[in-house]
């Protein structure tokens, strides 16, 4: 498969300048651009650790194009989605700003933070792009520094939400939310149990029915002798199956993502193309069920 040459279709100056000017306004009024860890993974690090991206990541433009391909050849079409964000020095997401052109809206995101003096968030605020709050996080820790317990307060619905950790020398295997509803204050349950192998690596997690609190999926973990994620087999309660694989390039990069089910109704795939020096994908085509629908582009700059 091969993109065809000539002039990327990129979105015009003037909304190039729209977002940039947005995006820097978010910053300096609203938090002056400082840390705003917000703890939406269970996934251990930072902002950047948790999206795999590589390097002293300062910005990143995402770039969603509409995708045709004929007689090998892939060009792109209009471009459906625009999103900025911007990192701090410690690998922290500190404002996002986001056009959809499916959907005609900009949104700006900004983020300020308070910390327990040992690097850890103890409070992040979200906010609009009016400057009013979004969302506010708090968060408490374990003695080696882990995280134990998130709850998290929208202020639009008043939706609350809490999160609790539970480790074993220093290992996830248990994470549990609860998503309170803001007139009854009735708990939705759901939680999550790991297990892992000698290497350290989580080669099963188990997720429950926040209903009746029984078994309702598991997920097997396979990997490379370079310690890569190759393979995951996901199993309802049903029976129904669905797999998922990555592939790896000769120096360890993820060049491709591909998901099925297992009898075959479903399939889709994803290809990086292209990276940067720093080894972060800037190329994706993205092929559902048979037929490429979308031509993800990244552009970074770096601290």
């Amino acid at each position: 498969m091969k993109v065809a040459s000539g002039k990327p279709h990129y979105p015009s100056v003037k909304l190039i300048g729209f977002i940039g000017y947005v995006f820097l306004l978010s910053c300096n009024l609203m938090t002056g651009c400082k840390s705003g860890p917000v703890k939406d993974s269970n996934e251990p690090g930072n902002h950047l650790q948790q999206k795999k991206l590589k390097g002293k990541v300062k910005t990143v433009t995402y770039y969603d194009f509409m995708a045709n391909e004929y007689n090998g050849q892939v060009s792109r079409g209009r471009l459906d989605a625009l999103e900025v964000e911007q990192y701090d020095r410690q690998g922290y997401m500190v404002a996002k700003v986001v056009y959809d052109n499916k959907h005609p809206k900009k949104i700006i995101d900004s983020f300020a933070y308070s910390n327990n003096g040992k690097g850890n968030p103890i409070l992040t605020l979200r906010y609009n792009g009016d400057g009013s709050l979004y969302a506010s996080y708090k968060y408490q820790y374990n003695q080696a520094g882990l995280l134990k317990h998130m709850v998290r307060f929208t202020a639009k619905n008043f939706k609350h939400t809490e999160e609790f950790y539970t480790y074993s020398l220093d290992r996830l295997i248990e994470y549990k939310k609860l998503v309170y509803d803001a007139y009854t204050h009735i708990p939705d349950e759901s939680k999550e149990r790991y297990k892992y192998n000698e290497a350290g690596q989580n080669v099963e997690t188990i997720s429950f029915n926040k209903l009746t609190g029984k078994y309702y999926t598991s997920h097997l973990f396979e990997y490379d002798r370079f310690g890569n994620k190759v393979k995951e087999t996901g199993t309802w309660a049903d029976g129904r199956q669905h797999k998922t694989i990555w592939e790896y390039d000769d120096e360890g990069r993820e060049v491709a993502h591909i998901s099925i089910d297992i009898d075959g109704e479903y399939r889709s795939e994803s290809r990086y193309l292209e990276f940067d020096s720093e080894g972060n994908w800037q190329i994706l085509l993205y092929n559902s069920g048979g037929k490429l629908s979308q031509d993800f582009e990244r552009r970074f700059t770096y601290y």
